[in-house]
């Protein structure tokens, strides 16, 4: 990644980010991958991913739960973080309450852990404190986690789970986000349903 003071942007684009930081004060910061253009962002409670064209991922942050998937020697926040390769689901992170979707038996990991038991190909993943959304190539969402809140969409009679449960749904998702503590669904019709 290449950082510049200079206020003209390659024309791959460049990144902006601003908040909380040790090196930009909380004022906007800017910097780019060298030519190769940013196609997706995400960001936890103190770390960020980024998508390249080329298929490359970027993770910046604190690493103490592994949610940047480099191992034991990097620290960082108890966020799950997940990516998904050929519509493989994988998860990392602090496994408390089940956000990773992994079995129970499985403790903290700091390198990525294939959720196995979401059999569908897996188009894209959000995911909350204490909970993950995984939404499916035909548009189904499996959760895990915890639900306290709701977040899961499970009603009262199940508040958490470790295994990913499909969402009993009347419409097809064609995307979703998590809060801290809640999920937001677009139906494929881009009705918005929180």
């Amino acid at each position: 990644m290449a950082a510049s003071e200079d206020s003209d942007i390659p024309e791959t684009g460049a990144v902006f980010t601003f908040g909380k930081s040790k090196f930009a004060d909380n004022l906007p910061n800017k910097f780019w991958v060298k030519n190769d253009k940013v196609l997706q962002i995400a960001c936890g409670d103190e770390h960020t991913a980024l998508i390249a064209e080329s298929g490359r991922v970027f993770m910046f942050g604190p690493n103490d739960w592994g949610q940047l998937g480099l191992g034991q020697d990097n620290k960082g926040v108890n966020k799950p973080s997940c990516v998904k390769h050929d519509g493989k689901l994988y998860t990392m992170g602090e496994t408390d309450g089940g956000k990773l979707g992994l079995p129970d038996d499985v403790e903290d990991t700091h390198i990525p852990q294939h959720v196995a038991s979401i059999s569908e190909p897996v188009k894209s993943v959000a995911c909350g404190s204490t909970h993950t959304i995984a939404l499916t190539e035909s548009g189904d969402c499996y959760v895990f986690g915890e639900g306290e809140s709701g977040q899961l969409g499970l009603g009262t009679d199940q508040l958490s789970t470790t295994t990913p449960i499909r969402l009993d749904l009347p419409f097809k998702v064609s995307q979703v986000s998590c809060g801290q503590n809640f999920t937001a669904l677009i139906s494929g019709s881009m009705s918005k349903f929180l």
